[in-house]
């Protein structure tokens, strides 16, 4: 039983299994074996969508040739094993290979240095952490009136999205529904997720040259002006909360966001380059940090996995 990852037949959206039966024959062995392949952890679609056939055809020819040859056969955790076909057998017979698989538990060595990067990312995600202050003023260059109940919120004139784009100072282009493209992106571009919540993600600059921004869902691309707009203060403020809220509509159960009526205070270029030095700073922090995040769950995983399995020490 082959398990295969999503795109290599119809559907192409979803895992096959993989069949080869043999026909009973009497003078076989009493126990049969039954070789089990899940080639779909480490062989799934990459993030263009793509399959790596080579590697895909190598693990699964592979296992096949050694089960053919049950003397120089090997177990590969996470990938490959032989069960007898009599301990599949029960009130709840399921062959999902992934299921028989014992887990491929990092060795002691790969934890290490897992380790060892992820201290050396904590240490940097602090060194991140941007300084708040005791009292940050706001720049004087602008004229700011206190909002009535919040003595200590500015307000801006502001400039809709829409506004921009009319006057030519962002190129708007958006993308809607699954496998939907936007153009390929230029560094300064900014992806907007048009569904909020966490899962869509925050606003992004794009800062490598011809990459090509995966879209889950709802987005846009905005083009900004590098004479009109700076890209990390028009990130930054796209994200704010209240900016979010003013510009979504609540009539279904997904939160959709309205591009055109998300604002950004009217201010000058340098002020919009003080802010948006702030704004890629945090952004950098939070790169940082659910880098952390990442090393860290993997960390606690493959631990946990390496004591339960046997193969670490509990000290």
């Amino acid at each position: 039983v082959v398990a295969l990852p999503a795109g290599v037949a119809p559907p192409h959206g979803l895992p096959l299994h993989l069949w080869v039966l043999t026909r009973p024959d009497a003078e076989a062995a009493p126990a049969p074996l039954v070789l089990l392949v899940d080639a779909v952890a480490d062989h799934a679609a990459d993030d263009r969508g793509g399959l790596d056939w080579p590697a895909l055809r190598a693990a699964v020819t592979d296992a096949w040739r050694a089960f053919a040859e049950p003397d120089r056969f090997t177990e590969v955790p996470g990938l490959r094993r032989v069960v007898p076909a009599i301990d599949l057998m029960d009130d709840e017979t399921d062959l999902t290979p992934a299921r028989h698989l014992r887990p491929a538990v990092p060795g002691g060595q790969a934890l290490t240095r897992l380790e060892r990067e992820l201290r050396d990312t904590l240490g940097r995600s602090t060194r991140l952490l941007p300084p708040l202050g005791e009292d940050p003023a706001p720049p004087p260059t602008t004229p700011r009136t206190p909002q009535q109940g919040n003595p200590g919120a500015a307000h801006w004139a502001t400039v809709t999205i829409a506004e921009l784009a009319r006057a030519g100072a962002v190129e708007l282009h958006t993308a809607h529904g699954q496998g939907a493209q936007l153009p390929a992106a230029l560094p300064g571009d900014v992806v907007v997720p048009l569904l909020s919540g966490e899962a869509a993600g925050p606003p992004r600059v794009v800062t490598t040259a011809g990459s090509r921004p995966r879209v889950e869902g709802r987005a846009a691309l905005l083009r900004p002006d590098p004479q009109a707009l700076d890209p990390w203060f028009l990130a930054g403020f796209l994200r704010g909360s209240g900016n979010t809220r003013q510009a979504s509509s609540y009539a279904s159960r997904a939160t959709r966001i309205d591009i055109r009526r998300l604002k950004v205070p009217r201010i000058p270029l340098e002020e919009q380059r003080r802010y948006g030095e702030r704004f890629r700073a945090l952004a950098a922090f939070e790169v940082a940090l659910e880098h952390a995040a990442t090393l860290g769950r993997q960390f606690v995983q493959g631990t946990v996995d390496g004591l339960a399995d046997g193969t670490l020490p509990p000290v």
